[in-house]
């Protein structure tokens, strides 16, 4: 299956490939796989550094911790200081990315009950994220959440709750 990388060109394309099948690799040992990027002071990659784990809290607290070495949320990191780069995401600024999850949240769970612990399992996941419970109030606020089993308090979500999505919205 590898040797399929003989017949790409562009290096980037290449990089991806390799970075996919180990990734593919990976998941038939480990259920959740997750990597970051290292790059040199002239932003070349020098590797990726690859987590997998078959706990769920394992990777939780690998993505915060990768988080805290690149809040820009591209799960790399570079010596390279280009002022002018772009970013996927910016996890220091919270308002900006709570609002993507929330929004991927309603996407994947519209028409559903799902646990916090199904939320969360999705998120860490599916996206580049954490799940902030911020993001199930807003989904709450704009009437996408429309019913919460299990809760006490209006706005929380503790873990055993069932949390029913809109479909309509």
């Amino acid at each position: 299956e590898w040797r399929k990388v003989r017949e790409i060109e562009n290096t980037e394309e290449k990089h991806k490939f390799i970075v996919n099948l180990y990734r593919s690799k990976l998941r038939e040992f480990a259920k959740y796989v997750w990597y970051f990027e290292m790059k040199d002071r002239q932003n070349r990659t020098l590797y990726y550094l690859f987590f997998a784990t078959n706990h769920i809290k394992g990777l939780k607290h690998m993505k915060r911790a990768m988080m805290k070495v690149d809040e820009r949320g591209t799960y790399r990191f570079s010596d390279f200081r280009d002022v002018n780069q772009s970013y996927l995401i910016n996890f220091s600024d919270e308002t900006y990315w709570i609002e993507e999850v929330a929004e991927a949240i309603y996407k994947n769970f519209k028409g559903k009950t799902a646990s916090v612990k199904e939320i969360e399992e999705f998120v860490l996941v599916e996206t580049p994220y954490l799940l902030k419970k911020e993001s199930l109030k807003i989904l709450e606020r704009q009437g996408k959440i429309i019913d919460v089993e299990g809760r006490k308090k209006a706005f929380t979500y503790p873990e055993r709750c069932k949390i029913k999505f809109s479909d309509s919205k």
